[in-house]
């Protein structure tokens, strides 16, 4: 049995790793240790801690995920996969390369971790369930722009490039309030085209790494607007991707006013490879990518 284990499940990305892995037919066991703000539908079971240290102790591989050092404790003698993902890693790298130096293997998630991790190491994108079909071309476009995080996706850098955009061919929708995961599907379900981010820097770090909203714009079948300051890494990994990279003020606003002169058929076909490409990151397509980490360690 692989256990995915979290404290905090960010995203409900070790949910959705778990559901990749049962998707191949690996016998997983995903839990939490509190329940995610979000209110998502689906997500890992909450448990005690002393019933995380039994199912640890039946686990064949543990899986802990988010860099938790809490859980450190719990895995002498585990064999032992440890995820990045996310800012504590970012900020005190050192700190959990030195903590779990012992462990098996470090799978890093964003592309700014890769030069930071040990060399036991893999990368992963995360997991998610492809969508019906809601690509859309109104007239004129919708763009959208729904942040979970307005500082960490950069919203008022986004707002202040596209005012110096100014047709009629589109208008732009943002909306920072937060809400349930729900009612984020379906905000993004009206919109052509999603803008996820445009962050070069969190803090005195590199960021720079388009999250999971892209990927679900994407499954949906929507142009997707992002960074990737690490192009090289994801496509040495997975080949090509069809989300709009743009990592230059110049290239946003380039980028924005060539999809807005796009003819409807030029959109349609750029939504559809979108969402084409979003089956490498289908749960069936990431559950092999992990299965192979699993059999790199045993």
């Amino acid at each position: 049995m692989i256990l995915n284990c979290c404290r905090d499940d960010w995203a409900n990305f070790s949910y959705d790793n778990h559901l990749a892995m049962q998707a191949v037919g690996i016998d997983s066991v995903c839990v939490k240790l509190k329940r995610h703000d979000y209110e998502y539908e689906n997500q890992a079971r909450t448990i005690s801690v002393s019933t995380l240290k039994e199912l640890i102790k039946q686990a064949d591989i543990v899986q802990v995920f988010h860099s938790d050092k809490w859980m450190h404790q719990y895995l002498e003698g585990k064999k032992v996969i440890v995820y990045h993902a996310g800012s504590t890693y970012r900020m005190h790298h050192a700190y959990y390369n030195h903590l779990w130096r012992n462990a098996d293997l470090h799978v890093v998630c964003l592309g700014e971790f890769w030069k930071l991790a040990p060399k036991n190491k893999r990368y992963l994108v995360g997991a998610m369930e492809m969508a019906a079909d809601y690509s859309n071309c109104h007239h004129p476009l919708e763009i959208a722009h729904y942040p979970s995080n307005p500082e960490v996706k950069g919203t008022n850098h986004i707002i202040n490039m596209l005012s110096d955009i100014s047709s009629d061919k589109y208008y732009f929708l943002c909306d920072t309030n937060a809400v349930d995961y729900r009612q984020q599907l379906e905000r993004l379900k009206t919109c052509d085209i999603y803008i996820e981010m445009f962050k070069l820097e969190l803090g005195q770090n590199v960021y720079g790494s388009f999250g999971i909203t892209a990927l679900e714009a994407a499954a949906m079948g929507k142009i997707v607007v992002t960074n990737n300051l690490h192009k090289e890494l994801y496509q040495d990994v997975y080949g090509d991707c069809a989300l709009q990279i743009v990592n230059t003020e110049q290239e946003f606003k380039d980028k924005i006013n060539q999809l807005i002169n796009l003819s409807t058929h030029e959109l349609r076909e750029l939504q559809h490879n979108t969402k084409q490409w979003a089956l490498k990151h289908s749960y069936s397509a990431t559950g092999d990518r992990i299965k192979s980490f699993h059999t790199a360690i045993n």
